[in-house]
């Protein structure tokens, strides 16, 4: 299908507006619900539908919809083949279909159940990589009688958004589920294990700065249980009942760490299509954890220090200021004292951050407890793989 008569400004920037909207959120229910969303406010329709195939009934089944009966719809089920959107999903191809009434694909049973009088539809398969997934449905335009053939191409084009969303957060939570039984398998969420008197010392003076809400800088080598020290400290303080929330600041580039941890408003920057809470915010009443916060660049070094000074944030994008209740625990593997005299660490924050500093001894400096390290891991990994 040609392109001849098609803005391609306007085209791309309705496309552009929508996969915006589309990307916004890695949950599936909140991104299906988008979808359509942008779907109906690009085609400037009264309705619009995704449909979900599932292929061991080999039903089409109302995932999303928008428009006056989008309730009534979404319990309904169209067999394979049936209607114009079974036909559709059937034959794997775009269909326009300016005028339903003299369509003999067009199953009237659905508009006579919910009173909605369908006049013009355009349909196009959701397709990943050869597999079929659903069809999404747009049904009569606002501003005409019938859709055109440029409206079926950006609808194809929407499309094909829409099969990457679908298959991007089914990863993605497939991801997630992975990670939590990963953390699982390996002991992530136990205590640290030891009985040297250096870890002894260590757990002694963790447990007597819990209760008290001074910001803890925990220092040491890598893999010697910075993460797993503070949620001690955090599980025996009395923010023990409010959340946890670490952050690695290594993990994320500088340009986004900031929304990361103050939260954007909508608008703030390409692809902020909505207002989202920080890391701050989200903690508010209990810990926040900064891991390997030497890696943090001085822009927003800066920012930490205020917040942390003054209790109050502005999100990016943002001019009202949101006071939160926030505990720092930071963590680093890095001689902070020498990026200070480098000049890559902020002195007011280096000292802001050391009100009680805690340094975990590294494994040859208790040499004893590694006997029980190898016994942990192997009763660990026995069980993951079902063995005595």
């Amino acid at each position: 299908m040609e392109m001849n008569n098609i803005n391609y400004k306007k085209f791309f920037e309705i496309l552009l507006d929508a996969c915006k909207l589309i990307n916004s959120s890695f949950d599936l229910n909140i991104a299906l619900e988008r979808i359509i969303q942008a779907v109906t406010q690009s085609m400037h329709c009264e309705g619009a539908s995704l449909l979900l195939l599932n292929k061991k009934t080999n039903h089409l089944y109302f995932k999303s919809a928008t428009g006056n009966v989008a309730e009534e719809i979404k319990n309904l089920k169209i067999k394979m083949g049936e209607g114009i959107a079974g036909w559709v999903a059937k034959n794997r191809k775009s269909l326009l279909v300016p005028d339903v009434e003299r369509d003999p694909r067009h199953n009237k049973d659905i508009d006579l159940s919910t009173g909605f009088v369908t006049r013009s539809i355009i349909a196009a398969p959701v397709e990943y990589q050869g597999d079929i997934l659903g069809i999404v449905e747009v049904l009569n335009p606002h501003d005409k009688d019938y859709f055109s053939a440029e409206d079926l191409i950006l609808l194809e084009a929407l499309t094909s958004q829409v099969a990457i969303a679908i298959r991007y957060c089914d990863a993605f939570a497939k991801l997630n589920q992975e990670n939590i039984e990963l953390k699982k398998v390996i002991g992530l969420e136990q205590t640290i294990i030891g009985q040297s008197k250096a870890l002894a010392d260590v757990l002694r003076r963790a447990e007597k700065i819990a209760p008290f809400d001074v910001t803890v800088l925990i220092t040491g080598e890598s893999g010697t249980g910075k993460e797993l020290l503070a949620r001690e400290i955090h599980s025996n303080s009395h923010r023990s009942e409010k959340p946890y929330i670490p952050i690695n600041c290594s993990a994320l580039p500088e340009h986004l760490i900031e929304s990361e941890l103050f939260g954007h408003e909508r608008g703030a920057f390409t692809g902020a299509v909505a207002a989202r809470k920080g890391k701050f915010e989200s903690a508010s009443g209990g810990t926040l954890f900064l891991d390997e916060i030497g890696d943090m660049g001085l822009s927003v070094q800066a920012k930490i220090l205020r917040a942390l000074e003054t209790g109050i944030h502005m999100r990016v994008g943002g001019d009202t200021p949101i006071k939160t209740d926030v505990r720092i625990i930071a963590a680093t593997n890095k001689d902070l004292r020498k990026m200070v005299e480098e000049g890559t660490f902020r002195e007011d924050l280096f000292y802001r951050l050391y009100e009680m500093h805690i340094l975990l001894p590294a494994l040859h400096e208790r040499k004893g407890d590694i006997p029980l390290l190898i016994n942990h891991f192997i009763k660990v990994f026995a069980s993951s793989f079902h063995k005595t």
